[in-house]
């Protein structure tokens, strides 16, 4: 909603000073029973009238310098409305393709995960049995790194989900304790 607003200011803008450019041209006045919409304003257009300042000879240097720079100037304007419109499209497309592109990535990770569930060595028949054994010490220990990280992984995880059941509990014996402490202030001491 936002671009759409801005890209109608910056097209009434560029209208505006085309026409208020080409009001300086000679011959303007015909000029004015163009249609001067939007759609009338273009790259071609503008640099058909920069051209027709440039030959105008009825002209001071200093007035083409103004004319030349403010037709620049909408120039620019049309070509970042024209890159904004492209990159809101781009976007668009983006927004309705990403769904499908997110699964197909979630699928192929899915069966990169399957595919990598055994360790394949490139051992050649010909190796001596005292590198086939270093191998095997290797892959023996990653494979306890392995295991490792993941016992600490599944143990952490298993904090995580007792954790609120602990804290509900420490909650309920704080409760009461303080109910505890309450009623041994209100009750009277002993007549001494």
């Amino acid at each position: 909603m936002h671009s759409n607003r801005c890209e109608a200011n910056r097209t009434g803008l560029i209208v505006a000073l085309a026409l208020c450019a080409g009001l300086l041209l000679p011959g303007a006045m015909p000029l004015l029973a163009q249609d001067t919409g939007p759609a009338a304003v273009s790259a071609p257009l503008i640099e058909q009238r920069i051209k027709e300042i440039e030959a105008a000879s009825d002209m001071d240097d200093e007035t083409k310098l103004r004319l030349e720079e403010q037709y620049r100037r909408a120039l620019g304007y049309l070509e970042a409305a024209e890159a904004s419109k492209q990159t809101q499209q781009q976007f668009a497309s983006a927004r309705e393709t990403a769904p499908e592109l997110a699964k197909k990535e979630r699928d192929t990770l899915a069966k990169l995960e399957e595919e990598q569930t055994e360790v394949r060595l490139d051992i050649p028949e010909d190796a001596p049995a005292s590198d086939i054994e270093q191998l095997l010490n290797q892959e023996k220990a990653n494979r306890a790194a392995v295991d490792a990280k993941l016992n600490d992984l599944e143990q952490r995880l298993k904090t995580e989900d007792n954790r609120p059941a602990e804290i509900r509990q420490r909650l309920i014996e704080a409760r009461d304790q303080t109910g505890k402490l309450a009623d041994q202030l209100n009750t009277p001491a002993p007549a001494t």
